[in-house]
């Protein structure tokens, strides 16, 4: 039987999923004329403007004063240490390296949800969550370029970390506010914390190749606005263990846009680890359909 809310739900995962995918390659093309804070503050100054446009036609209310730290602490977990951090690592490692140390990000959710959530973990997600980290442990095997735990894969890992932080602490908001107003919430509040970098940001519009700097608008508009509303309103349907542990879908898809975008090719064991990370999200897929029946049966 056909669900709409199920419906929704797998599109708006979808989308955020291909959207950030492509983002790993759009920010090494963006630090081609950007540094790494202004890349960050130009995106979300894009995604800021879309987000009072739509905070206008729907007249989206204030939020509590009460609630203002929580917000702000998304956003600058979500949004300015995030960005920062992995814009930075970026610098020194490529897309597809990047990509698969942000796929830690489930791991760490699993851990922070069942600490402050109280979200429960079944041995089958645990199960899962270690076939697809064995997958991306291969991936980062056969990275051409090596992958190597320089500071910029340490930062990129603090990247994956603070991503898991912006989820459950957003996902505890939902109770009281809509994914659109969390999601603009956290985009503004980020982006306040990036203001620092407005300088280096107005010298790269000016010394910045066309190309460069819609690299960066596009980044603003899609894997920004777009892609954070459409994972915030999957948050709203799924639990965070569950929304976060298809993001073992990213070095998998970043890797084909690294390819086209940029050129960077693939290794056989790169491939052979992203069968076993697609592997391990459809076990814990298939596995968390089973135990459900087998609980109401």
């Amino acid at each position: 039987m056909f669900n709409k809310n199920n419906f929704s739900t797998t599109i708006a995962v979808m989308t955020s999923l291909m959207l950030w995918s492509s983002a790993f390659a759009g920010i090494r093309a963006g630090l081609e004329g950007y540094d790494a804070g202004s890349l960050a503050l130009f995106r979300f100054v894009i995604a800021s403007l879309i987000f009072i446009v739509c905070a206008i036609v729907i007249k989206m209310r204030v939020p509590d004063m009460k609630d203002i730290p929580k917000i702000f602490l998304c956003g600058f977990t979500g949004v300015t240490l995030y960005h920062l951090a992995l814009n930075y690592g970026e610098v020194s490692i490529t897309a597809g390296s990047a990509s698969m140390l942000i796929s830690t990000t489930p791991i760490f959710t699993a851990f922070l949800s069942l600490f402050f959530l109280k979200e429960k973990v079944s041995l089958y997600k645990w199960l899962g969550i270690f076939i697809s980290f064995v997958g991306i442990a291969l991936i980062s095997c056969g990275e051409s370029a090596g992958l190597s735990f320089s500071f910029g894969s340490l930062l990129v890992l603090f990247a994956a970390f603070v991503s898991a932080l912006y989820i459950v602490l957003q996902k505890s908001l939902f109770d009281k506010y809509s994914a659109l107003e969390i999601t603009a919430y956290g985009v503004w509040a980020g982006t306040l914390a990036l203001l620092f970098f407005v300088p280096q940001m107005i010298h790269g519009l000016k010394t910045a190749s066309i190309s460069t700097t819609l690299s960066i608008v596009y980044l603003g508009i899609f894997p920004g606005a777009l892609a954070y509303y459409a994972f915030s309103y999957a948050l709203t349907k799924k639990s965070a263990v569950n929304a976060s542990n298809l993001l073992y879908l990213v070095p998998i898809l970043a890797t084909v846009f690294a390819f086209v975008w940029l050129g960077e090719i693939p290794s056989i064991m790169a491939l052979l680890g992203g069968v076993i990370t697609i592997f391990g999200i459809v076990f814990m897929a298939v596995s968390e359909k089973i135990s459900f029946k087998i609980s109401i049966s």
